[in-house]
């Protein structure tokens, strides 16, 4: 009930919607019952001969059926008005046979049309509320898990996230919109026509719907195996994405390797598991049909014989009644289907709401503080002061009693072994994560009591992997702000050493990309990274590792990029190379989360420290520097 009521909220945005295809509901069943009830005069008269009267059916006894007895005292006085206005019409169609029948034939055909024409309306507008519906979750998923921060992001894959923003969204739609569309619909058609036959005869209705308990039983049993299954089979699903999207993402890799069909199998095992599990689900739907079908068939048998009793014994229906009883008694039949299949459709989307629901129930583990404050323009500096940190609550420190002071408009490099906690520093500077103890200060206040909106206006970063998107250059530069003017971007590029080869592909500025910048070289993607950088004119710049994958060439300009984009700005480059860090104003030595040295390049090598060490282990600038 919890998801269905959520579920309803969004339901209400779109009230006026479904009150009218309600109504227009209500239209259709109402044609629908006054098609067949516009043929019981011309039938009376053929089944009987003559009109049957009002008198003869008022004889009928229902006080053996205490509830029915009550209900008859109730609705008798209407009843018997409508049995006389029936009675009437019965007269006149006897002495006015083929008129009576042309009239029939006219109010059943504008009936019809009516009625197709209700049913469309009401139809459309379930499904725009549906559709509608759905499109809204989508993007509400979507928006929620950009605006989570890093650590949700290390617990939930890729292909699992992908999985719920579009097969489990997709799920639901299937259950919103028929739910929209037949679920209100077929209660509505179900309703009237059950009061047509309680019309016509409310002990065959009761016989009829004897059957109703075993019909909602198996409904009941077969949607609560549906849901549990749905569920294994959209984390199923989520596993074949994830098992394609780190192929896809590792091709060069699996090819390098020639691991082709390893990946196929891993594929191929994964698939089996979905496979399975979706077949298990479909063989619970199908049998629901047939059953249905049975259960049906005896309803209809039971019926036939209460109906034969009722005639020929008791005498208290005519044929024409239990006729048109028949006639309604089969469109019943598939409302009360459609009902059982939506059901099942229901259970499937539950299983899907669920997973979405818990998504979107998922909170951040970095809530910004209610009275949080814009962050102003840096005037002193950075202070990381007695940082531990750790990436889960019961792990190792990654970075254990770190103080640092990053002076305004400073250039500071991290160095040190791989592991040694380096990309810890930028994660903490753009509040990433939080430290665990002590604090990360900008001009004295903790990064905790700014917004992080204006936080990350203030940084720009520029990494290893460097992302860009599956647009023009203009616009992986730009980013997001389409008030740039071609102008300032050319500026940019021209800044970070990337004008000249732009200039040089087909469309220039306008040129695409491709996914994930593969159209370009390593290089050629870190200069786009930094004009973008460049762009933002942020007061506080990271480089992470990012001329850590580049050529010796490619190296160079990125690091004449670096010292345009440096310039009076305060700075943090984070490096394994030590070829980058020589512009450093201080280089800070990392091992296993601890600083062990501090100082200028130069100074450092002298020292013949930690740092020494790795200058001779990837050979720059020892023999140089010591030979001086």
């Amino acid at each position: 009930m919890k998801l269905f009521s959520r579920l309803f909220k969004y339901i209400f945005r779109y009230k006026w919607p479904v009150v009218a295809s309600i109504a227009l509901g209500l239209t259709a069943s109402s044609m629908n019952i006054l098609s067949i009830f516009a043929f019981q005069p011309v039938l009376e008269v053929i089944f009987t001969g003559k009109a049957a009267t009002a008198e003869k059916i008022r004889k009928e006894k229902f006080s053996e059926i205490p509830v029915l007895g009550k209900v008859e005292k109730k609705i008798q006085p209407l009843r018997a008005a409508v049995d006389e206005k029936m009675e009437q019409l019965t007269i006149w169609a006897m002495d006015h046979k083929m008129k009576a029948i042309y009239i029939i034939g006219i109010i059943v055909a504008i009936a019809g049309l009516l009625k197709g024409f209700a049913t469309y309306i009401s139809d459309y507008l379930m499904t725009y509320t549906g559709i509608s519906i759905v499109t809204d979750l989508r993007e509400e998923i979507h928006r929620h898990i950009i605006h989570m921060d890093l650590p949700f992001f290390s617990e939930k894959t890729t292909g699992e996230l992908m999985a719920r923003s579009s097969n489990d969204i997709t799920t639901m739609n299937t259950a919103i919109t028929s739910v929209m569309d037949v679920g209100i619909q077929s209660p509505i058609s179900i309703a009237m026509i059950l009061s047509f036959m309680y019309y016509q005869s409310p002990e065959l209705t009761i016989y009829s719907i004897l059957i109703a308990p075993f019909v909602a039983g198996v409904v009941a049993l077969t949607g609560k195996k549906i849901r549990k299954v749905s569920k294994k089979a959209q984390e199923s699903i989520a596993d074949v994405m994830d098992v394609m999207q780190e192929t896809y993402n590792g091709i060069r890799v699996v090819k390098a390797f020639g691991m082709e069909d390893f990946e196929s199998a891993r594929f191929q095992k994964s698939n089996k598991k979905a496979y399975r599990t979706y077949l298990k689900r479909q063989a619970i739907r199908k049998i629901t049909s047939p059953l249905m079908e049975f259960l049906g068939t005896l309803a209809i048998i039971s019926v036939l014989f209460a109906g034969a009793h009722l005639i020929l014994r008791e005498q208290t229906l005519t044929g024409a009644k239990f006729f048109l009883f028949i006639v309604a008694l089969s469109r019943l039949y598939r409302p009360v289907k459609d009902l059982g299949h939506i059901h099942i459709e229901i259970q499937q989307g539950m299983a899907g709401a669920e997973r979405v629901f818990e998504i979107l129930d998922t909170r951040r583990v970095l809530e910004e503080k209610p009275d949080a404050i814009p962050m102003p323009f840096l005037e002193k500096g950075i202070l990381f002061k007695d940082v531990n940190f750790r990436y889960s609550p019961d792990g190792r420190n990654v970075l254990e009693n770190i103080n640092l002071e990053i002076p305004r408009g400073n250039v500071t490099a991290i160095v040190g072994r791989s592991g040694a906690g380096k990309t810890s520093f930028a994660n903490l500077l753009c509040r990433f994560y939080d430290p665990n103890e002590g604090a990360v200060l900008m001009d004295g206040k903790d990064l905790r009591d700014f917004t992080l909106q204006s936080l990350r206006d203030r940084i720009a970063i520029v990494t290893q992997d460097t992302i860009l998107f599956n647009d023009t250059v203009r616009n992986n530069i730009a980013y997001g702000r389409t008030d740039i003017p071609l102008e300032s971007v050319i500026e940019a590029a021209e800044k970070a050493y990337a004008h000249e080869f732009i200039e040089k592909m087909p469309q220039g500025y306008d040129t695409d990309i491709g996914q994930q910048g593969s159209k370009l070289s390593g290089g050629q993607r870190q200069r786009l990274a930094i004009a973008r950088a460049i762009l933002k004119n942020p007061d506080i710049l990271v480089f992470d590792e990012a001329t850590s994958a580049l050529d010796s060439e490619a190296e160079q300009k990125i690091q004449q990029a670096m010292q345009n984009l440096i310039k009076g700005r305060t700075t943090l480059i984070i490096a394994h190379r030590l070829s980058t860090v020589k512009m450093a104003d201080e280089i800070i030595v990392l091992d296993d989360g601890k600083i062990v040295e501090r100082g200028a390049h130069e100074e450092l090598l002298h020292a013949d420290g930690h740092y020494a060490q790795l200058s001779r282990l990837q050979g720059i600038f020892v023999d140089q520097t010591l030979s001086q």
